[in-house]
């Protein structure tokens, strides 16, 4: 059973908080001076928590490290109001970290959060003055700029040139439907160390998304710090398919693919602006993907790309049910179809195809790969 959704970010450690009584046991909802510092990742979680409604409980723990919010699990022991299950996630949060407890964010659709919060939710942003977006390092304003300077809208045919990498495209109009930043943040230095960004572009057949391309990339960091790589992303158990050139945890250059759920489980700033965008221009969003990653890497940096293709605009029908949509694409039910099984091997031709193609685009050396 599963009882918390959790999230590791990196924040720095925060002052000991104002508590305050939400049903019979205090609730740490801290001091009307103290400043929260949310990572990307908590930022995320915490707006889709307010996203949907939720009549549950959201909290970090006392370092900001992990957004945790309460999930009854299949026994939903945590209580018919809001206040029952933040006291239910309150007793999470002691278990789960050796006692030390959380910070309570918002029970229900209230924010109780007394102090301000840096790097708010979109949600919250130009509600109360209390909560802000981060301010970006001045050394990656010129960055940010650049990024901004993008038009959204704009359309792009033969290749997308993003951070200095030149990314071919597919054949046709492809058009940039969103972008944004990413920043990873130090607890032990105290500041945003690494700055990434990331773009979305769609091409568009009868009103429909047929296919996206997702452009993931390391533009700048203030710090040499020991980076942990994603290695483990060709060797997922969800795969279809997995190539490794090299793949350790310095060094990457490898491929695979694997049915994909992007719009409804996508709870990134960059997914939550595509769908604005489609929903503007009223376009259809897919359920299912069929998908093929990219990921090239080495000691200074790194790329990660993603092609998307529409399940639907290849004949398929795909089940309404989100369960039933997962059961009929999983990886043994598609092994026994012969028509589904064909279709992902013609996609991991077209994985091992564009490969090369994909890993110009990086630019760079990669100690271990032979391509």
């Amino acid at each position: 059973m599963r009882f918390l959704a959790i999230l590791v970010v990196l924040t720095p450690f925060l002052a000991a908080c104002k508590t305050s009584t939400i049903g019979s046991a205090p609730m740490n909802t801290g001091a009307p001076n103290e400043q929260l510092r949310l990572t990307d990742s908590a930022r995320d979680l915490f707006g889709q928590y307010l996203r949907q409604n939720y009549t549950r409980a959201f909290a970090v723990n006392k370092t900001g490290k992990i957004g945790i919010e309460a999930n009854c699990g299949k026994n939903k022991q945590c209580g018919k109001t809001s206040e029952e299950q933040a006291q239910v996630l309150r007793q999470q949060c002691r278990t789960t970290f050796r006692k030390i407890g959380c910070k309570f964010l918002a029970v229900g659709d209230q924010v109780v959060w007394q102090g301000t919060i840096v790097n708010a939710p979109g949600e919250l942003i130009g509600t109360d003055p209390r909560f802000t977006e981060v301010e970006l390092p001045k050394e990656w304003r010129q960055f940010d700029d650049k990024l901004k300077s993008m038009t959204i809208g704009s359309s792009h045919e033969n290749h997308f040139t993003f951070d200095g990498h030149k990314v071919p495209l597919p054949q046709g109009q492809w058009i940039l439907v969103a972008t944004d930043n990413r920043i990873s943040r130090s607890a032990k230095h105290d500041i945003d160390y690494g700055l990434s960004q990331q773009a979305m572009l769609a091409q568009i057949h009868k009103g429909k998304v047929d296919r996206l391309l997702y452009v993931f990339t390391s533009v700048n960091r203030l710090l040499a710090t020991k980076r942990k790589r994603d290695y483990r992303t060709c060797n997922k158990k969800r795969n279809f398919s997995s190539v490794n050139v090299v793949n350790n945890k310095v060094n990457q250059d490898c491929y695979y693919t694997y049915i994909a759920d992007i719009f409804t489980k996508g709870k990134t700033r960059l997914i939550l602006r595509a769908k604005d965008y489609f929903k503007t221009n009223n376009l259809a969003l897919p359920s299912l993907f069929a998908a093929t990653g990219y990921r090239f890497g080495n000691r200074s940096d790194w790329l990660t790309l993603r092609i998307y293709k529409n399940l639907e605009s290849d004949g398929f029908v795909i089940p309404v049910s989100r369960k039933r949509a997962a059961i009929a694409w999983n990886k043994n039910t598609v092994a026994e179809d012969e028509e589904k099984s064909a279709y992902m091997r013609r996609i991991a031709d077209w994985a091992k195809k564009w490969h090369p193609k994909f890993r110009a685009a990086f630019g760079k050396p990669i100690p271990g790969s032979t391509s």
